[in-house]
């Protein structure tokens, strides 16, 4: 005799329930706003994952910026060969173009916090890929400074932390890397000495003890010089931290 135990019913349950809520709200892509159909993504229509421009290796082993497909492995761009960072390394998903930038832009500036989690997606699929997960203890958000905190209601990099520690299974600590000094925003028109001038002591450590002897991994959504990432850096650094790498969505050229 059939018995059909409780159990049994759960996933059937939650397939109904997601079938239900596709016929009455029926997903759209979260770039081009296309209906998606029950194979497609949750988030991102086909077309629009394929339109992402993947940094590929081989990638600069300090900043993560795409080299050319005959560069040596293990190479240093440009950049980092005369430019001071001080994190020990850092990886980005997508190139800040495309479906991509529409993604991190409309996450930051729409308050579109729905975007967290397809975004932090593209950070797990490239973090395990990198090699910089094997010694992360700690996933700390790149914060922002209170009143800035408070004109937009939240810290986009904070959710993407949160997001992934969630698909990884890592903690997320907030609230002691500070941002101690409200600066300029960033913008591509700076040089990279000036981005680093204007963040330089905007970062501190409140209790140098719950980072000592850690490996941390900062996460941000966007990483253009590195100045911001490498000063958050140098702060985790004078608090004892072990090793600090960088994940970001997008590495801006």
């Amino acid at each position: 005799m059939f018995i059909l135990r409780i159990q049994d019913l759960r996933p059937r349950a939650a397939r109904l329930a997601e079938a239900f809520g596709r016929l009455l709200y029926p997903p759209h892509c979260a770039v081009c706003r296309r209906p998606l159909d029950e194979h497609e993504d949750r988030y991102l229509c086909r077309e629009c994952i394929a339109a992402i421009e993947f940094v590929c290796e081989p990638a600069c082993r300090k900043c993560g910026h795409e080299l050319g497909p005959y560069t040596a492995e293990g190479a240093r761009c440009a950049h980092c060969r005369n430019t001071p960072l001080r994190f020990d390394r850092a990886v980005a998903a997508a190139h800040h173009t495309g479906p991509a930038r529409d993604l991190v832009l409309a996450f930051k500036f729409a308050a579109q916090k729905q975007n967290a989690y397809p975004l932090s997606k593209l950070l797990a699929a490239r973090l395990g890929d990198s090699g910089l997960l094997d010694r992360v203890e700690f996933i700390v958000p790149v914060p922002l400074h209170t009143s800035r905190l408070r004109e937009r209601g939240f810290n986009q990099s904070e959710l993407l932390a949160h997001e992934l520690g969630d698909q990884l299974g890592l903690r997320v600590v907030t609230g002691n890397l500070r941002r101690v000094v409200n600066t300029r925003p960033q913008t591509r028109q700076m040089s990279s000495a000036t981005r680093r001038a204007n963040v330089k002591g905007a970062f501190a450590v409140k209790s140098s003890a719950a980072f000592a002897g850690k490996s941390l991994l900062l996460v941000d959504d966007v990483l253009t010089t590195g100045a911001t990432a490498g000063e958050c850096a140098r702060s985790l650094y004078r608090a004892g931290a072990a090793a600090v790498g960088v994940l970001t969505v997008a590495r801006a050229l």
